[in-house]
């Protein structure tokens, strides 16, 4: 009976207000199987969710279409695990209460399967700034979020005025870049890439700004890059001798 009942057709309607005055419903009509149906109510119930909690501290959402784009190749395998770290510049009022965005970077995580963390100057790597770890489709899903939600925060007085997101990249080890070869890769795509100077084995510092799309598919295109750089390193070297180590600190127990 219940291999029969998961073939017989299924509709099931959603109503919801289309805009906050309650003025206008919006009616969405779903067909099919009851297992595709479950998934598309499934869909539906983490976008709303996603859309409340994005709402709640910012104006704009992520353009999530970027994650069904060719930035998104198929290169790479999903589940591939460089142990290198995307670091996005932080502004300190982020650093410093977290707590404001506390649900929203949990949601972050929770949807893209990333680990993140938020690092003021006094900590090891001596930036504010968040860093993404994880697998290579994880990290850019974290990373198409964190860009959107950094390009809307307030900047410093001492920065220029607009919205800008900050990407730091390694100039040295498998994954380094010159800061010709970064801006070189940044401007293939439309947004405004400028190199600054930077401390550290990050010193290749690239501030990035224009439309909330185009910061955030520059990112990605970056960090692409980046996690292409390791993967032809580990065909040619082997796996990462830090791997488990990586694995261990980031997503252990204790992490």
């Amino acid at each position: 009976l219940r291999s029969r009942m998961a073939e017989v057709p299924l509709l099931v309607e959603v109503l919801g207000f289309a805009e906050v005055t309650g003025r206008r419903y919006r009616r969405v009509r779903l067909v099919g199987k009851p297992g595709g149906v479950s998934e598309a109510l499934q869909l539906v119930r983490q976008r709303l969710r996603r859309y409340l909690r994005w709402s709640a501290v910012v104006s704009c959402e992520p353009p999530w279409q970027l994650l069904l784009e060719d930035l998104m190749d198929g290169e790479i395998a999903g589940d591939y695990v460089s142990t290198e770290n995307f670091v996005l510049g932080a502004t300190p009022r982020l650093s410093e209460s977290a707590g404001d965005y506390a649900e929203l970077l949990n949601q972050i995580k929770e949807d893209s399967g990333a680990a993140t963390r938020v690092h003021s100057k006094s900590d090891a790597l001596d930036i504010d700034c968040i860093e993404i770890a994880g697998s290579y489709l994880s990290k850019l899903h974290a990373l198409l979020d964190l860009c959107a939600l950094l390009w809307q925060l307030p900047q410093e007085e001492a920065v220029a005025p607009g919205a800008q997101v900050t990407l730091h990249l390694r100039s040295v080890g498998p994954c380094s870049f010159t800061a010709e070869e970064a801006l070189r890769v940044a401007r293939s795509r439309s947004a405004t890439a400028t190199a600054l100077v930077g401390g550290g084995d990050r010193s290749v510092v690239i501030q990035l700004s224009g439309a909330q799309a185009a910061v955030c598919a520059t990112a990605i295109c970056l960090c692409r890059e980046s996690e292409r750089k390791a993967w032809f390193n580990e065909r040619k070297h082997g796996p990462p001798a830090l791997l488990v180590d990586y694995l261990s600190r980031w997503f252990g127990r204790d992490a």
